[in-house]
């Protein structure tokens, strides 16, 4: 079984074929900026934002994407604050959750959509040109598109959309071999060596796919 290490976004483990690219869709758009428009309970926004910024507290919320041929709204879908540094930045990022209240809702095949603000990059080019280029080298690289974010109909600026890294990416990039494992890294995750116990590496590093076996040898070995 192959593994997949995710590290700070950036693919660490290439394949020599070139891997299948899904299309762009409803979801990522290229040719036009479209809006998502969040609709929350004050006081659950002022949870969110406050108190509970650093729990990955999740609100009900009603989304709204509108674009230049309609729009689409749904109803339940989670939304929260998303990042770790990022968290403390004026500009916040946010993550829909479509299917957190709602079993099997979904947006165009998505389960989730991740909203960066990309607060440290004031172009908000970096991550769409990387993917964009990692993705005409035929390597595994997430969508992007841009979309204006509006919460309880006040803009709050532009933002990268960019495509979720879960099970379903996976699936639509290794469709032979897409139960390797997924790693998130947290801060102090470098590759650094440090011995052959797992407990040694589980604070940085979260195994997001095969949860059960909870197996961090293929991750030692690679390291």
């Amino acid at each position: 079984m192959k593994s997949i290490l995710f590290f700070f976004g950036f693919i660490s483990f290439f394949t020599a074929a070139q891997v299948p690219q899904p299309a762009y869709n409803l979801a990522f758009l290229q040719d036009e900026v479209a809006s998502v428009y969040v609709s929350i309970e004050p006081d659950s926004l002022t949870a969110l934002l406050g108190d509970s910024l650093y729990s990955n507290y999740e609100a009900m919320a009603t989304v709204s994407y509108v674009y230049s041929g309609g729009s689409i709204t749904y109803d339940s879908i989670g939304f929260r604050a998303r990042g770790n540094t990022s968290l403390a930045s004026q500009k916040k990022s946010f993550k829909l959750d479509f299917n957190q209240f709602l079993p099997n809702q979904k947006f165009e095949d998505l389960e989730e959509m991740n909203l960066n603000g990309e607060h440290n990059d004031v172009s908000i080019m970096r991550t769409f040109l990387a993917q964009h280029l990692l993705r005409e080298a035929g390597l595994p690289a997430a969508r992007t598109s841009y979309v204006r974010l509006y919460i309880n109909n006040e803009y709050k600026g532009l933002y990268i959309n960019v495509e979720h890294l879960d099970d379903e990416f996976l699936d639509l990039r290794f469709p032979t071999e897409a139960n390797g494992n997924l790693w998130k890294c947290f801060y102090g995750a470098d590759l650094t060596w440090w011995g052959s116990n797992p407990t040694n590496y589980e604070q940085v590093y979260e195994l997001k796919t095969n949860k059960d076996s909870n197996d961090y040898t293929a991750l030692i070995h690679f390291v």
